[in-house]
C-alpha cells in the first residue's frame, strides 16, 4: 500500500512540474519585454495589436466605419465580409445527377453554392447574411 501512495505522490509532483513549465513557457515572452527600452516596448505592443486586427479581419471581414448594426444601432462598429455559402439543391445538378445515374454526384455534389455578404457587428456579436 505505501508504494501505492509513492507513486501516486511522484505522479502528483511530476504533474506539478510540469505545469509550472508551461506557466513558465507562457512567461518568457513577457520577461523578455522587461529587458526592452520604452520605445522598442511600444513597437512591439503596436505589432501585437497590428497582428490581433488582422486576426479580427481574417475571422470577421474588415471593418467599415460608415455601417451601422441594426440590431444594436451602434455606428462604426460592422464588419463585412464575403462568403461562398451553400443554399439547398441545383436544379440543374438534380436533373444531371438523374440523367448521369447518380454518377455525377460524386464529382458536383446535389448543393448549389450563392456568394453573400456576411455583416458581423463587434458591440453586439450578432452576424446577419446581406
Amino acid at each position: 500500500m505505501e508504494t501505492i501512495e509513492t507513486i501516486f505522490w511522484l505522479i502528483m509532483g511530476i504533474m506539478t512540474a510540469m505545469g509550472l513549465a508551461g506557466m513558465l513557457l507562457t512567461l518568457i515572452p513577457y520577461l523578455k519585454d522587461l529587458k526592452l527600452s520604452p520605445e522598442e516596448r511600444a513597437k512591439r505592443l503596436e505589432e501585437e495589436l497590428s497582428k490581433s486586427l488582422n486576426a479580427a479581419n481574417n475571422i470577421n471581414g474588415r471593418l467599415t466605419p460608415q455601417l451601422v448594426c441594426p440590431h444594436c444601432g451602434i455606428k462604426g462598429n460592422v464588419r463585412v465580409k464575403e462568403i461562398r455559402k451553400k443554399t439547398g439543391i441545383s436544379g440543374a445538378k438534380a436533373t444531371g445527377a438523374i440523367l448521369t445515374g447518380g454518377v455525377s454526384l460524386l464529382a458536383t455534389g446535389l448543393s448549389k453554392k450563392e456568394d453573400f455578404t456576411q455583416m458581423h457587428c463587434d458591440n453586439c456579436w450578432t452576424k446577419w447574411l446581406v
